[in-house]
């Protein structure tokens, strides 16, 4: 055993896979998932999109569950009860099923093969990339996606995460099969995964079909890859899009530290101090004022630095520039230290209560466990509700004043024409 934590604890088997498992018997499923340490983070340009692409030809068939044969996944476990699902994201790429618990042996078995015996078929890549082609095309349709994806992809000039997952378009039509039996033969393999597993299941028992599933499969030797340091950004950058229709939109994001960083916790209630809720400070002074008719802030938590990014729909008769002004006054109103500890103690409620509820459900943790995996530390999914807690104002006040600054800031403005 490597680590235990609130009942939940992790192993490492001797082919570099690790395995975390916390049993819950209050009802008898399990969720099963699998996390890979792969996501658009890993891609260069010329092989964008490629994490995403692989994640759907994942559940086309492997040499012993072969979807074409109907001995795939589908035909073994979700036509059995089972929900199954797949993410990609920046820094992983997770695949998960919430299974009976008499169906966890299978549903290993089926990670397992797909592990490494992957079939990856010219007729399969042609009949998803219909759908990852669609894909694509609902996120530049959609205005909020849009601006967001412009804004990382103006906030960071030389990390990935410039890059949107789904990648450029350019990249996802022009994959062949081969850069896709390469980009998987470098990263599929079970020291670059943590298998976890929660729910109805007993500790000894689990971890015995994990190593039956997975014990026999190879380790490799992962390639280095040295991800780009985004350099420090000295200076706003701004820019605007412009698009017939009918919203108009401003996006404004400061660059953060990574996800495992000490001042996460503040971040995250700074984050809901200034968007989460009606009573929040840019609700109040935007939208009770009918300047903006929607606010929303993210707080990223990656494995490298990223952005808190604040997401506003203008109203009808606003201006860009006049909602940057109010927006800059509520960010002056914070490091000046004019927010009460009444606004504290309402965002860490809000927040605290968020990382809990996520306990509340197998899936929820387990996609709590899938986000804590994938920037460094599992057992996050557990503390971070308590380090929440612990939060002061003047812990607010202070990254506040750290990281809100404007040599830092990237803003993107959506103009409907």
């Amino acid at each position: 055993m490597l680590r235990a934590h609130a009942g939940a604890s992790e192993w490492k088997l001797k082919n570099g896979l690790r395995t975390i498992i916390y049993p819950r018997h209050d009802v008898p499923v399990v969720a099963v998932m699998i996390t890979y340490r792969v996501g658009s983070r890993n891609e260069q340009l010329g092989n964008t999109g490629s994490t995403h692409i692989l994640e759907h030809i994942m559940f086309k068939g492997s040499k012993r569950f072969d979807s074409k044969k109907h001995h795939g996944v589908a035909d073994l476990i979700e036509a059995r009860g089972a929900s199954i699902n797949a993410t990609t994201w920046n820094d992983r790429t997770n695949y998960y099923a919430i299974v009976p618990t008499a169906l966890v042996k299978t549903a290993l078995e089926l990670e397992a093969d797909r592990m490494r015996n992957l079939l990856i078929r010219r007729d399969d890549l042609a009949s998803e990339m219909i759908v990852v082609r669609n894909e694509y095309e609902r996120g530049r349709n959609e205005p909020h996606r849009l601006l967001s994806s412009e804004l990382w992809a103006a906030a960071f000039t030389v990390h990935p995460y410039h890059y949107d997952t789904i990648g450029i378009k350019e990249d996802i039509e022009g994959v062949t099969v081969e850069e896709l039996r390469a980009f998987y033969d470098r990263f599929y393999w079970p020291n670059n995964a943590t298998v976890s597993l929660v729910g109805d299941i007993d500790m000894k028992r689990g971890l015995q079909m994990v190593k039956e599933a997975f014990g026999r499969v190879p380790m490799r030797a992962l390639p280095s890859q040295d991800i780009p340091v985004e350099p420090v950004q000295h200076g706003e950058r701004r820019f605007e899009i412009k698009r017939p229709g009918t919203v108009n939109l401003l996006s404004i994001s400061y660059k953060t530290p990574e996800g495992r960083h000490e001042d996460a916790a503040a971040l995250t209630v700074l984050g809901a101090i200034l968007g989460d809720g009606k009573g929040s400070l840019l609700h109040r002074a935007l939208v009770n004022t009918s300047h903006v008719t929607n606010v929303s802030v993210f707080v990223s938590r990656f494995h490298d630095p990223g952005l808190i990014e604040c997401m506003l729909t203008l109203g009808r008769k606003s201006r860009h520039g006049a909602v940057v002004r109010l927006f800059d006054a509520q960010i002056h109103f914070i490091a000046r230290g004019k927010i009460s500890h009444r606004d504290v103690l309402r965002a860490k409620a809000l927040a605290s209560t968020e990382a809990l509820s996520s306990r509340a459900s197998l899936s929820g943790f387990a996609n709590a466990l899938n986000e804590a995996i994938a920037f460094g530390d599992w057992t996050d999914a557990i503390t971070f509700a308590n380090e929440i807690e612990a939060v002061t104002k003047r812990d607010v006040v202070r990254v506040a004043k750290k990281y809100l600054i404007e040599d830092s800031r990237t803003v993107g403005s959506l103009i409907a024409l």
